[in-house]
């Protein structure tokens, strides 16, 4: 029986080839946007899931209680993790962890800047089960001067050789031996290329045992009795135990399984990720593409059921149970469905070939895992999409009368036509509303890049400055300047895309009661505000012509004069985390951190060999031969260091990677939604246009011209549109304002965003009904009215 129903859908395939292809194209375009959704929500959630004891491992969160709203913030202090695992017994084993961000790593005639070199206590590898390629996870950073890398390192230094007992050079480090290689995790939340001992933070002057200094990730293992909440409520408190009794800093646990998706803690030390609500947003758009998909495939099949109709009639007269015919129509659709997978499978590869290669920081892929798992669930989605797609125009078909629909009469009845109606309204609807997502996304990410941040962008190239140069930053500035096209010179601790370090400040002239807030701090050289164009208000800027400046001097933002209650702080003395200071100045707000964060009290004091960024204003006219001139004269001074220079906006940029990539994703959802919605109204526009034929016929007979006709068939199929866009509009307000709500700084939901997405939506509508009903409108009347 089976092999009569697949002859019966080659048959038809065969009869029937434009049909067929546009079918099969429609239901792999849903399937494939399905897929690769699909896997990458999968990937997403299986970020540290392949740590061996991940339900027992917890990252230790900081609470800071000292406003009205308490924050949370990733970092603790580097004792908190011994004490912890000494003074509990819950704690099986404990682990400081710590980017220190890039460095020159050498070996042999090979001098490479690496990024993400990190520092781990010697519990790291036996709490986390990273892949070891080479070495021993329970040796590998017990000594002081060993280092464990990844792959990618191991064949960026060695080639083929074994790394194992060779020997780098990181810059301003002792030297120290590889004894390990671990394989390349993109499916962890901690991203590193280096990892030394922590130990080795002694030798480079770092006072590890502080119990002040909160730039540090804790992590816990905790034993396989131990209760999580209990144990939240032990160490809740017990910051006052270690640290003083007036502290407000309380802890908490986060599950090593709830960080990449879940946390949006200040200092956060992931990398770029998809946020949890992200993912349900993605996985609700990839269920309604399949569904789009499904409900195309039911228009068109019912578009040309009176052309199966006498088939239909043909088969219960010869004895045919309705049964079977709902058999026979549900395997033509699973045939369907698995041909549309195999394409469907080519199309997912390509698309993530596309994806891979706009974010560095994961790989997706449909067969690198090997998984069959995954395999059965592609074809459980085949089968699914083709019961579900095939099931409607088979209770539709086989219902047909065999005594009416030989006779030449329709068997359809009105109802369905309105269902038909519903389910186009329906397809366009959540096209719309995705038109309206990826327009408004779009338009957020514009915002962010171009938006003004009170300084001026343009034109400002950005060189690291190791340590080895800041006592030569002055000489070094000054040759610089010599270059014509170089126009100002200056320094700075921080850029202008991360919130940056912070103090707790209750010390200021004014303060009321016990008030205390964070004040974010940096470093500068005299000419800062010149060469990034920020405006001071009121005051004046640091000066060379005052010698007190290098010691005292301190310029906040009006946020900072705002939280400290001043109504003239110019002169005022405040708190500062070097030394207490005098405020000379007070700068226009500008954005120090992202534009994802609220801009926060602000203080800077003049100190160039605390800084870690050389910025130069450029004229942009040959911008080769000055980078070039930039280079020569850094080499000059460190002919070691890899020099490296790059544009200021191209940084800022790279900060709203996460944006861009969302944008990218919502833009070929709604490419291929609208593909396929098209593809479902081309079925309706031809079942309308196959059941008017002979109306259209007579209607030309009695003098109706081609243009009436075709005003006739469009107008219905136009009023659809016209309709989901009532429907979308509302939805797509609600759903992006709310989107919107999560950036402080944001644009605005405009009526021109709605215009626009009813005028792509009317305009493809058009596009796709025009053949079907321009067709109908050319046809003589000969032809679809010589049989009467």
């Amino acid at each position: 029986m089976f092999k009569n129903y697949l002859k019966t859908a080659i048959r038809n395939l065969r009869r029937h080839p434009g049909f067929s292809i546009i079918n099969i194209v429609g239901l792999s375009i849903g399937m494939s946007c399905f897929i690769a959704i699909a896997l990458i929500i999968r990937a997403e959630f299986q970020v540290d899931g392949f740590h061996k004891h991940a339900d027992r491992i917890f990252r230790i969160i900081r609470v800071d209680k000292y406003s009205s709203e308490a924050e949370k913030v990733a970092v603790t202090i580097a004792p908190l993790a011994a004490a912890l695992k000494q003074d509990f017994p819950d704690v099986e084993k404990s682990a400081c962890f710590n980017y220190y961000g890039q460095a020159l790593v050498k070996y042999g005639d090979k001098n490479i800047k690496q990024d993400f070199i990190s520092f781990a206590d010697s519990d790291f590898f036996e709490i986390f089960s990273y892949t070891f390629l080479k070495g021993d996870p329970a040796t590998a950073l017990k000594q002081t001067h060993t280092v464990v890398i990844t792959e990618d390192v191991a064949e960026k230094f060695f080639g083929e050789e074994d790394p194992i007992g060779k020997i780098l050079h990181i810059r301003n480090m002792p030297d120290v031996m590889v004894t390990a290689v671990i394989k390349n995790h993109k499916d962890s939340h901690l991203h590193f290329s280096i990892i030394l001992p922590f130990t080795l933070y002694r030798e480079l002057g770092v006072n590890i045992d502080n119990w002040q200094h909160y730039n540090y990730t804790t992590y816990v293992q905790l034993s396989e009795s131990a209760d999580p909440v209990v144990f939240e409520a032990k160490i809740k408190g017990i910051m006052a135990q270690y640290d003083s009794p007036e502290t407000q800093f309380e802890l908490e646990l986060q599950p090593l399984k709830r960080i990449y998706l879940y946390s949006d803690y200040k200092y956060d030390v992931h990398a770029v990720h998809i946020n949890i609500l992200l993912i349900y947003v993605l996985g609700i758009v990839a269920f309604l593409i399949l569904v789009i998909a499904c409900i195309n495939f039911m228009n068109l099949t019912t578009a040309r059921s009176s052309r199966r109709a006498r088939e239909v009639g043909l088969r219960k007269v010869v004895g045919a149970a309705r049964r079977q015919l709902i058999y026979q129509f549900l395997g033509e659709s699973l045939w369907f469905a698995l041909v549309a997978l195999a394409l469907a499978v080519m199309l997912v590869e390509v698309f993530l070939f596309f994806f891979n290669s706009l974010q560095p920081y994961k790989t997706y892929s449909l067969f690198e895992s090997k998984d069959l798992v995954l395999y059965l669930g592609l074809l459980a989605v085949a089968v699914i999409t083709g019961v579900i797609s095939g099931s409607y125009p088979a209770v539709v078909l086989s219902r047909f009368q065999p005594g009416r629909v030989l006779k030449g009469i329709s068997g359809q009845s009105s109802g369905r036509g309105v269902l038909r109606k519903i389910l186009v309204v329906s397809q366009f609807s959540f096209s719309i509303l995705l038109i309206i997502i990826t327009l408004t996304i779009l338009r957020q990410t514009h915002f962010l890049r171009n938006k003004d941040l009170g300084f001026n962008k343009a034109n400002l190239l950005v060189c690291s400055l190791p340590k080895s140069l800041r006592g030569d930053y002055v000489a070094l500035k000054t040759d610089l300047l010599r270059h014509r096209h170089i126009l100002n010179v200056s320094a700075c601790m921080n850029l202008p895309t991360w919130e940056g370090p912070s103090y707790l400040i209750d010390d200021w002239d004014g303060r009321e009661g016990d008030e205390r807030f964070f004040m974010y701090h940096g470093s500068v050289d005299y000419d800062f505000f010149d060469t990034f164009g920020i405006t001071i208000i009121r005051g004046r800027k640091f000066s060379r012509d005052f010698a007190t400046d290098r010691e005292t001097a301190l310029i906040v933002n009006e946020r900072a004069v705002e939280v400290m209650g001043m109504q003239d702080p110019i002169g005022k003395r405040m708190e500062h985390y070097k030394k207490n200071g005098i405020i000379i100045g007070v700068m226009k707000d500008y954005h120090f951190a992202t534009l994802r964060e609220n801009i926060q009290p602000l203080v800077l004091d003049l100190d160039p060999q605390d800084t870690s960024y050389v910025i130069l204003k450029i004229n942009p006219d040959d911008l080769t031969a000055t980078t070039a001139w930039i280079e020569r004269v850094w080499n000059s001074y460190d002919p070691e260091q890899t020099f490296e220079v790059r544009q200021l906006k191209d940084i800022i940029d790279e900060v709203y990677q996460t944006e861009n990539l969302i944008s990218r994703v919502f833009s070929y959802a709604t490419y291929l939604s609208l593909l396929i919605s098209c593809l479902g109204l081309f079925g309706l526009a031809a079942y309308s246009v196959e059941q008017r034929l002979k109306e259209v016929g007579i209607r030309k007979v009695l003098g109706a011209t081609g243009w009436d006709i075709f005003n006739l068939l469009s107008r219905e199929h136009l009023k659809l549109i016209a309709f989901s866009n009532f429907v979308a509009w509302p939805v797509g307000y609600l759903t992006m304002r709310m989107f919107l709500q999560n950036y402080p700084f944001r644009t605005s939901l405009g009526i021109p965003i709605f215009i626009l997405s009813a005028a792509i939506a009317f305009g493809i509508a058009f596009i796709t009904v025009f053949y079907q009903t321009f067709k109908a409108a050319r046809t003589d009347p000969a032809v679809t009215l010589k049989y009467e």
